[in-house]
C-alpha cells in the first residue's frame, strides 16, 4: 500500500486512513500483513487500518535490514521495491511514486488486476487497457532549439 500524505497537492485524493480502509478492504485477505510505504510521519494516522490488519513500515525492519548502514536517500527506492512485490497493491491516484510501483509490478510480470487506487472514482483504472488517443511522436521542436511559444498570440517565435 502506498499512502501519499505530506505536501501532496491533490486534496481530493488525500483521504483519511478510515477511507483508505473502507475503499480497499476487499483487496486484503483476513489476517494479511499490510506493508505501507508513506511519507506520513505520524504513525497513529494509520490506527484505523491497524484495527483490521497488522501493518508494517520500512522502519520496522531497521535492525533486521541494517537500515542504519544505508544512505537514507535509498529508503524511497527500498519502499518501491518492497511494495512492487506485494500480492496486492493499493496506491494513491495522481502519485508518481504509486505509478512507479505499478510500473515495477508490471516488470515483475504481476497482473495489474492486483493493483488498485484508494480513490474510488479510479479504483480499478489499472484493470483495463486503454489506448492513448494522442499523437506521441518526435516533434520538430526540441530542447536544443531556442524557440518558444508566445503567450499573447500562441505562435512560435525565434
Amino acid at each position: 500500500m502506498h499512502i501519499r500524505r505530506g505536501d501532496f497537492q491533490c486534496k481530493k485524493v488525500k483521504i483519511s486512513a478510515e477511507k483508505w480502509y473502507e475503499n480497499t478492504k476487499e483487496v486484503w485477505k483476513p489476517n494479511e500483513i499490510i506493508y505501507i510505504a508513506t511519507d506520513e510521519r505520524d504513525k497513529s494516522f494509520f490506527d484505523p487500518i491497524a484495527k483490521h490488519h497488522d501493518i508494517r513500515f520500512l522502519d520496522d525492519y531497521w535492525d533486521l535490514a541494517s537500515l542504519g548502514d544505508i544512505d537514507p536517500n535509498y529508503f524511497g527506492m527500498i519502499d518501491t521495491i518492497v511494495s512492487s512485490r506485494a500480492r496486492a497493491f493499493a496506491g494513491t491516484w495522481f502519485s508518481t511514486f504509486t505509478g512507479y510501483i505499478n510500473r515495477m509490478r508490471g516488470y515483475h510480470g504481476i497482473t495489474m488486476k492486483d493493483s488498485w487506487y484508494s480513490f474510488l472514482e479510479k479504483k480499478t483504472k489499472l484493470h483495463t487497457w486503454e489506448n492513448m488517443n494522442i499523437s506521441a511522436y518526435a516533434r520538430r521542436l526540441d530542447w536544443n532549439r531556442r524557440r518558444c511559444l508566445s503567450r499573447e498570440n500562441r505562435v512560435l517565435i525565434d
